[in-house]
């Protein structure tokens, strides 16, 4: 067991060290988790340090095997494991197609990712697009959140969505019918 006096320094030492933690983060949190890794190596440096410190105060624990030394770990264990959780970003894209055989063909659609679903557009995999094949990609959009690209699909492919992106991209239809003509 640790002495009374050592376990309440204990205590406040730990609760600093996952305050300052906690700041640590929020702080490097625009980085989008680019410095996670430099972000988890400096706490465990942080926390070897907090233990190696307890180890030296109090001489009847020493050791990897010390309490200090174990709560130092299971401490970092529980930071890194709620604070630092890496999750990548994920995006959701609703992009609009346009036919080069088919001159005004358009089909909007959604995926995760848009180099793999045109070449399936492409390579006449979707029922819907193969007769019009081959297709470029001339307007695409990023959601979060799945639903919210799922919506925007669907406005987009009804009445008004199909004026409103004919409007968003006049300067496009403008210039190919120009290009076209000379």
């Amino acid at each position: 067991m640790i002495r009374r006096a050592n376990r309440r320094f204990a205590t406040l030492e730990y609760t600093a060290f996952v305050q300052e933690a906690g700041k640590h983060l929020r702080t490097k949190k625009e980085d989008k988790y680019a410095n996670a890794r430099a972000i988890k190596k400096r706490l465990r440096q942080k926390a070897y340090r907090i233990a190696n410190e307890f180890n030296s105060r109090s001489h009847r624990y020493g050791g990897p095997n010390s309490p200090p030394f174990y709560i130092a770990n299971h401490l970092l264990q529980l930071i890194l494991c709620q604070v630092v959780k890496i999750q990548k970003v994920m995006f959701y894209y609703v992009y609009v197609l346009e036919s080069r055989r088919f001159d005004g063909k358009l089909y909007v659609g959604y995926t995760i990712n848009i180099p793999k679903r045109l070449k399936e557009h492409n390579q006449g995999l979707n029922f819907s697009t193969k007769p019009f094949r081959p297709w470029n990609v001339i307007h695409y959009e990023a959601y979060l959140n799945k639903l919210d690209a799922e919506r925007r699909e669907k406005y987009l492919k009804s009445n008004h969505g199909s004026r409103l992106l004919k409007r968003m991209l006049k300067e496009y239809f403008y210039d190919k019918k120009y290009r076209s003509k000379n």
